[in-house]
């Protein structure tokens, strides 16, 4: 590890000069640098960070960073580079404010475990902004976060309290191949899907408040089930809460040309309950013994 530069913090903690250069890798040769906490799995062959901001020149700072070749329990990470790019706003008052765009990079994945490696891809993409203020949360708004031809859109919050650590999200998600996701869940899955996710959750507690909706295009969801049953769009609703109580699941709402479904619930220390209602358009869709529509009612406690 060399680290060089130098680094001038205020009376108030708040930085005045950042100028540093980190390197961590054995300069001699290209062999892997084992990494402390790792147990000798947890290697690199080069990182590079370099920090540059100057109060008394501006508010402006930037922060580039670079990882070669992390590996790590049958995963290897050839290229890892992430780029934060904005202002550093101090004060006499104590308040420190970071702002800015960062722009994120993992390229070469290469990942032993099969289902995994078709799961994650060979890269992945971040974009956004950023702002944060003393005492106030973490906000990463325009985020998009790219696996593939798998995208993810939209802003996240985070907020590190007394006693809580708070996460908002209010994402999209695009996944016009369902297929990646079949080796690793076991069935074969078809189709594609587009996901809105709404959530509040206290990451210490595991307190939530989600609100999923969604829609997919001809899914196929495992063996045994018909393609037919699910044949052209599938739209779904999902609401649930989870607090000291338990769990809550005020809506669950799925539907397709051929099937319909309606579920609600909930789950406490003490007891629970489930009421459903089904509806098939024809059972002949499941069998050549019988055929017209069906429905299921179902309640249980």
């Amino acid at each position: 590890l060399t680290l060089t530069g130098e680094a001038r913090i205020g009376a108030n903690g708040q930085p005045r000069l950042l100028d540093l250069e980190g390197v961590i890798g054995d300069p001699a040769s290209d062999a892997p640098v084992p990494l402390p906490g790792g147990g000798g799995d947890l290697t690199l062959r080069e990182a590079r960070l370099d920090l540059a901001f100057d109060a008394s020149a501006g508010q402006s700072y930037a922060l580039v960073a670079g990882i070669d070749d992390l590996a790590f329990e049958g995963v290897r990470l050839g290229t890892t580079r992430l780029r934060l790019a904005g202002a550093i706003t101090t004060s006499s008052l104590d308040d420190l404010a970071v702002s800015g765009a960062v722009v994120g990079d993992i390229g070469d994945i290469d990942i032993d475990e099969p289902s995994l490696a078709e799961t994650i891809g060979e890269s992945v993409a971040l974009r956004g902004s950023f702002d944060w203020q003393q005492g106030e949360a973490l906000d990463l708004s325009e985020l998009t976060i790219s696996l593939g031809d798998v995208v993810l859109e939209g802003p996240i919050s985070f907020d590190l309290d007394e006693g809580s650590a708070d996460l908002t999200v209010d994402v999209r998600a695009e996944v016009p191949r369902l297929s990646r996701f079949a080796a690793i869940s076991g069935q074969p899955l078809r189709g594609s899907a587009r996901l809105d996710l709404m959530a509040e959750a206290d990451l210490l507690s595991g307190a939530f408040d989600a609100e999923l909706r969604g829609s997919a295009s001809d899914l196929i969801v495992a063996d045994g089930v018909p393609t037919s049953l699910f044949a052209g769009q599938t739209d779904l609703v999902v609401v649930a809460r989870r607090d000291a109580l338990g769990l809550t699941l005020p809506q669950l709402d799925l539907t397709s040309r051929n099937v319909t479904l309606s579920a609600s619930g909930a789950v406490t220390s003490e007891d629970g309950r489930l009421s459903a209602t089904a509806r098939l358009r024809d059972l002949a869709l499941l069998t050549d013994a019988i055929s017209g529509p069906a429905d299921i009612d179902l309640d249980l406690t």
